[in-house]
């Protein structure tokens, strides 16, 4: 059962590997569930652009360097805290399947897997 769609808008950065860090901007829209009063599960779709570095294999499997759209789908659960105060606080955390236009990084894959973890206020 749906109780919640929340659409927000994203921004970061991968992990420094020795692929180099990517740039990531993404719109994120969630199809929620609330379980409990402190617990959510939801279904997070998220159009996005990749900007990914200079492969370090020069020209050839593409230079990087690059605006890279993709899509991804994940799984989330959010635990929020202090449920009855002015601002209840929250931790989340996602996983999921991860497709883009071109391969991200260049010598890799169009697949790949991202995974996400946040904290946040909620202002009532």
């Amino acid at each position: 059962m749906l109780d919640e769609i929340r659409v927000y808008g994203m921004g970061g950065k991968s992990m420094t590997n020795w692929h180099g860090q990517a740039d990531l901007q993404a719109v994120h829209i969630e199809l929620a569930h609330t379980i409990s009063p402190r617990t959510t599960l939801a279904v997070v779709v998220s159009p996005m652009t990749v900007y990914q570095p200079p492969s370090w294999f020069g020209d050839l499997y593409g230079d990087g360097s690059e605006s890279v759209p993709a899509v991804s789908t994940s799984a989330l659960v959010r635990r929020t805290f202090r449920v009855d105060a002015r601002t209840p606080w929250y931790v989340e955390g996602s996983f999921g399947p991860m497709w883009a236009q071109k391969r991200v990084p260049a010598a890799t894959s169009h697949f790949n897997f991202i995974s996400t973890a946040g904290a946040g206020i909620v202002l009532n």
